[in-house]
């Protein structure tokens, strides 16, 4: 994978946990993995990647305490 593309990605990552809007525990490369997922998901046509997309960005919220 390309220094840029990591380091573009790096960035959305670091900017959505400082804004809140990402769990705190993400990291770059569960977005690649989950950006590798949708491509198998979509390619494949092994399920609907719309609802794929919906539960992969509940998972990158941050959870509330205790949960």
């Amino acid at each position: 994978m390309s220094t840029r593309l990591l380091a573009f990605g790096g960035t959305l990552v670091e900017r959505g946990k400082a804004d809140g809007t990402l769990d705190a525990e993400m990291t770059v490369a569960h977005l690649y993995m989950i950006v590798g997922a949708l491509a198998t998901v979509s390619r494949a046509t092994i399920g609907d990647w719309r609802r794929f997309i919906d539960i992969a960005l509940a998972g990158l919220r941050p959870q509330p305490a205790g949960s």
